[in-house]
């Protein structure tokens, strides 16, 4: 069985994990063959020791890799060095590819393991591969384990494909399966494809067979005493083969380790000087309270023979005070620095506040491709209030992680509900909010303003446009959406104002075939003109305007209204249902669409109406354009930048809205058809790669004018 696998161990620096990943292969599989893949460790004296124990172990074949690619979100260009493995596999025949990181530890391996892969398998065709790593419920694997109903196996739920475990490299090749930037990207592409995660049946709650690093409750000798039944034992080879045999798993949640075939390396062996190691100690201590994050050894006892680990010395009180302050204030004077955000190209983005607009992660994921590290500014607590209050705590905290450029969209995060009605507590909130972007300037942050309203179009400050004006000539860069709002911006007082255009939403398959299909799954008729609404129903948008000018039209007319979106204002949606009520041929669905729904809404729709009152920009204007159909929207300055012959224009009132659909109904379809294409090109003239580059770009320059101590315009 030995020829039909491969064993692979893949890893970038972090020197003690990753020669403690070797040794607990090399002691669970004292003769198999080996593939070590490094992906261009920076540490000379890591790279001198993989080559010292391949040298002295002929079953090891070591690839130094010369090139930290970044071209995805895996540090060290992880999924090139797995198509590596992968053709080195093929090469030598194997059927089986096991892949451990380097953060990882083998617990045991025997000739059972294979038989129960090869049984997975066989009850699950479009299963490509096992999860050998169950993980423990801090782990991003926590409640993301279901039962199969049919065979009772346990799989991932969610994921297609992980990065480690055994693959199937007949299946990886045969269903397609590819390792794309982040395994949450490619797992989700697998699933979507039919494919599926097997978890291996052993027991995944035993104990471990090392030190461990228990979460909360009292050491005695080699028992931990908690509220739950609870024991950290290590254990020996042959405690290892009678638990497997049958042996009743233990509870083991509150111990800080994973468990499985092979694991996580426990926190504590990783190096105190590492920021990332108080990181973790850091997220420990925000779930489970200052005991859990207390450091504790469990060595009595241990069986020398099976001891796996390098034998970490345990730190004095003196360096567990010391160590933090020391790794944190090098990291943050390294990231400080000119540069120090790890050069050209390679940024760390914190972006405020988080939404469900796809505009933000339609240009994330094309920044993450393009190496830049970006995540969503989250506060420690539940309480909206309480993460306001320590927002600029949370700024500095954000900072010493390496954190860069401070990428604000919108304000509504400032607006807490007991405010809203009390001027005072709103005008504190304006305070507040200057104080939060001075905070920012000073701890090194580039602020970058992605302006999508000129001002909120419900109030969150005492004066919502002062405090926007404020943010523009504060901003290192503001990102105007179009070029109208550019000027407009300029005019605020903006400093550096950079244009970069929108991406398109969707690129849908069109044709009268599916536009039918559509309209027969959403009951609308053919010889209905069908003119929809949708997004979030604020009053601003005006579908009642829209509700109101249906009213207008000839009781013959085709002419069919559909309004669907969220809405959170009650007011408004008793408005909404009265007058929808009082039409009679208008569709009211007051709640959020999914992707899908939408998509076929749009597809069947013959227009899209937009009847604001006031806006900046659009998200949901240019995704109907892109599904070719034709807009009508009110004469308003900031939507002059649509083309004329991709959009429909009125007045602003209800009278002329009705006007408009009329003029529509009596169009031909050829001029619809004219019309929705040149409204699609519009649209789709820009994508995500695209726009990516451009916002990267203008990162780069704001971030090196910051730090050459001026504001220019890009």
């Amino acid at each position: 069985m030995a020829g039909d696998l491969l064993h692979v161990v893949v890893g970038h620096g972090l020197p003690g994990l990753y020669l403690n990943a070797l040794r607990s292969f090399r002691a669970v599989l004292p003769d198999a063959p080996l593939l070590v893949l490094d992906n261009a460790s920076p540490q000379r004296r890591l790279r001198q020791e993989l080559q010292d124990l391949a040298a002295s172990d002929p079953a090891i074949e070591l690839v130094l890799r010369e090139r930290n690619e970044r071209r995805n979100g895996k540090v060290g260009g992880l999924y090139e060095a797995y198509r590596l493995a992968f053709e080195r596999a093929d090469s030598l025949g194997a059927r089986y590819v096991h892949i451990m990181q380097a953060d990882m530890q083998l617990l045991w391996w025997d000739e059972d393991v294979v038989k129960r892969a090869e049984d997975l398998w066989g009850r699950h065709p479009t299963c490509v591969n096992i999860m050998t790593a169950a993980l423990s419920r801090d782990r991003w694997l926590a409640g993301d384990l279901c039962t199969d109903g049919e065979t009772g196996d346990t799989l991932v739920k969610g994921y297609g494909l992980t990065d480690t475990g055994l693959f199937h490299l007949t299946r990886f090749s045969q269903l397609g399966a590819s390792f794309e930037t982040t395994e949450a990207e490619h797992g989700q592409r697998a699933y979507e494809a039919g494919m599926r995660v097997a978890v291996f049946a052993w027991p995944t709650e035993v104990p471990v067979p090392w030190p461990a690093v228990v979460r909360h409750g009292r050491q005695r000798g080699r028992e931990v005493r908690t509220g739950k039944p609870l024991l950290c034992k290590p254990l020996s080879g042959a405690d290892l083969a009678s638990l497997k045999a049958g042996g009743k798993p233990l509870t083991m949640e509150d111990i800080c380790v994973p468990w499985g075939w092979s694991c996580l390396s426990p926190m504590w062996t990783t190096d105190l000087d590492n920021v990332h190691y108080w990181a973790l100690r850091r997220r420990d201590f925000a779930v489970n309270g200052w005991r859990a994050a207390k450091p504790r050894w469990v060595t009595a006892g241990l069986d020398r023979r099976s001891d796996i680990l390098l034998k970490p010395r345990r730190p004095s009180l003196t360096a567990l005070l010391a160590k933090p302050i020391w790794a944190y204030s090098r990291a943050l004077w390294h990231r400080a620095r000119p540069g120090g955000h790890g050069g050209p190209g390679r940024l760390a983005v914190l972006a405020a506040p988080r939404d469900d607009n796809p505009y933000q992660e339609l240009l994330y994921g094309e920044l993450r491709k393009a190496g830049v590290r970006a995540r969503y500014e989250e506060g420690p607590t539940t309480s909206q209030s309480l993460n306001v209050a320590l927002a600029p705590v949370m700024l500095a905290r954000y900072r010493l992680a390496g954190y860069t450029v401070l990428h604000l969209h919108w304000v509504f995060q400032f607006s807490l509900p007991w405010a809203r009605s009390r001027r005072w507590a709103r005008r504190a909130m304006q305070y507040w909010f200057a104080l939060y972007l001075r905070t920012a300037s000073w701890l090194g942050f580039t602020v970058v303003w992605t302006a999508h309203d000129l001002a909120p179009h419900e109030p969150v400050f005492a004066d919502d446009r002062r405090a926007h004006k404020d943010l523009a000539a504060r901003a290192d860069l503001v990102i105007a959406l179009s070029p109208v709002s550019a000027e407009e911006l300029s005019r605020q007082g903006a400093r550096a104002v950079r244009v970069v255009p929108f991406g398109a939403y969707a690129k849908p398959k069109l044709s009268p075939s599916a536009r039918a299909e559509a309209r027969h799954a959403l009951g609308w008729r053919p010889e209905e003109c069908v003119v929809v609404h949708f997004g979030k129903l604020l009053p601003y948008k005006g579908a009642d305007t829209l509700l109101r000018a249906a009213h207008l039209l000839p009781p013959a007319s085709p002419v069919r209204v559909v309004v669907a979106g969220a809405c959170k204002d009650h007011g408004y949606a008793e408005l909404l249902h009265t007058l929808a009520h009082d039409l009679g041929r208008a569709d009211l669905r007051l709640e959020r669409l999914s992707d899908e729904e939408l998509g076929t809404f749009l597809l069947g729709a013959d227009l899209a109406a937009f009847p604001f009152r006031d806006v900046t920009n659009s998200s949901s204007l240019l995704n109907a354009q892109c599904y070719a159909l034709p807009v009508v929207i009110p004469d308003l300055p900031g939507l002059r930048d649509f083309p004329e012959r991709s959009v429909l224009r009125y007045d602003g009132t209800a009278d002329g809205l009705a006007k408009a659909l009329e003029g529509f109904v009596r169009l031909a379809p050829e001029e619809r058809r004219q019309i929705g294409e040149s409204a699609r090109a519009y649209a789709t003239s820009a994508d995500w790669p695209t726009v990516a580059t451009m916002t990267l770009e203008a990162f780069q320059e704001a971030t090196a004018a910051k730090q050459s101590g001026r504001r220019r315009p890009p």
